[in-house]
């Protein structure tokens, strides 16, 4: 039911998003948050099935809102005037699916998996300042989606293979890796820190997974599935190599950083140039 849910969710959302409706997606997102907590508040029910309730349930409100919204304003964009059993146009969704799903989760599911417990458990630590990023990557990114798609997005200046977007992440990463220590002290009050060096290598590792993230959805707008599918193979690749090498932290952090290079080099290489959009036809 989670699954349903959320998949309905997913879908509704990228229709009210393609209409470029970020007032009804604001809305979504709170009534879902709104209605999360009430659940878990309530009295009749036990506290375990009130948080299992919670995660689908929440959903439901949210979706009859969309839904409205949906309905009220007709597609009228270049994509339904495609076949619409056309895996061209079925493909780039699900690839752009799986790069959502994958992102966000990649490193806690390896690092449990290779780490010793004690090693692990700092890097969830440090994972709370990922997060961050990772969040301000995904609202930046549910705000391009539709402009990409209706080719809106072009231009030197909002070239997301920018130089200045590496910069900014191993600045961004320093930064927090810098502060680190006084939110936990202040905010969080953990009895042990993660180490500054651990906190620096995730936080850059989550900054170059989103910049994938935001390379892949704009090469998805741009119909050229087959090389966003092949960095989705990459990052699958690097995770068997993550599991049979067994490396330190220092190691993964390695092997990560470098595969997420080659991926933003793949999708940004002059060679392989995007097309144009199919409204831009």
């Amino acid at each position: 039911m989670i699954v349903s849910g959320s998949t309905l969710f997913g879908w509704l959302m990228g229709q009210i998003q393609y209409r470029k409706l970020f007032v009804a997606i604001g809305l979504a997102n709170i009534l879902i948050a709104s209605v999360k907590m009430a659940i878990i508040f309530l009295p009749i029910l036990e506290v375990a099935e009130r948080y299992r309730f919670a995660m689908f349930a929440s959903y439901l409100p949210a979706l009859w809102l969309m839904s409205i919204y949906a309905w009220r304003i007709p597609d009228q964009t270049a994509a339904t005037r495609l076949n619409r059993f056309s895996w061209k146009l079925w493909a780039a969704p699900v690839v752009l699916s799986a790069t959502g799903a994958i992102i966000p989760q990649m490193d806690m599911v390896l690092m449990s998996r290779i780490q010793p417990t004690d090693v692990f458990e700092n890097f969830a630590r440090a994972s709370l300042f990922y997060k961050g990023i990772y969040f301000a990557f995904l609202i930046f990114a549910q705000w391009v989606l539709p402009h990409q798609i209706h080719g809106e997005w072009s231009g030197s200046k909002k070239k997301i293979s920018a130089l200045w977007l590496a910069a900014m992440a191993v600045a961004a990463s320093a930064g927090i890796a810098f502060i680190s220590p006084w939110v936990v002290q202040i905010f969080l009050k953990w009895d042990q820190i993660p180490p500054a060096k651990m906190i620096f290598l995730s936080c850059l590792n989550m900054s170059l997974l989103t910049w994938i993230f935001l390379m892949i959805q704009e090469a998805c707008a741009r119909t050229r599935t087959q090389v966003a599918a092949l960095s989705i193979a990459v990052l699958g690749f690097e995770a068997a190599l993550q599991l049979t090498g067994h490396w330190s932290i220092d190691g993964y952090f390695t092997a990560s950083i470098l595969c997420q290079a080659f991926i933003i080099w793949m999708l940004s290489s002059p060679s392989r140039k995007l097309p144009r959009p199919a409204a831009e036809a």
